[in-house]
């Protein structure tokens, strides 16, 4: 696992507002998994998982954003993406179903207006602020 070094060299305005997501590694059976992001840019995303991942693997996701102010209506973006980094969780024990890993995902195939879409959600969302 490589540790996420370039933290404080992000090009993106981001946004810490939590979207839910589903994600399906290519090794994966038909299932796909769900979680949280941390933050999302107009480029990529970060999210914990249980999950081992690993870096440069190719994983399609599908990320919910809300549509409207009271969040009544959502759009559903897909978008190839790639692990750019992952971090392991510091923590002696974990519980069952807990997350272990942070996981930075570079979007590598996303259509054109999708990214307008959530670039927008930031810019009028953004909340995020950078430890």
């Amino acid at each position: 696992m490589e540790e996420n070094k370039n933290f404080e060299n992000r090009r993106d305005q981001r946004s810490g507002k939590n979207l839910f997501i589903f994600y399906k590694l290519k090794s994966d059976t038909p299932d796909k998994s769900m979680a949280i992001t941390c933050n999302i840019s107009g480029n990529g995303l970060m999210f914990e998982t249980e999950r081992d991942i690993f870096k440069d693997e190719i994983i399609d996701l599908e990320i919910y954003q809300p549509f409207n102010q009271c969040k009544s209506i959502y759009l559903s973006i897909p978008v190839k993406s790639k692990v750019a980094w992952i971090e392991k969780i510091c923590k002696n024990n974990f519980h069952e179903g807990e997350n272990k890993f942070k996981v930075g995902m570079e979007f590598i195939e996303i259509n054109k207006e999708d990214r307008k879409k959530i670039v927008k959600y930031i810019e009028k969302n953004n909340s995020y602020k950078r430890p």
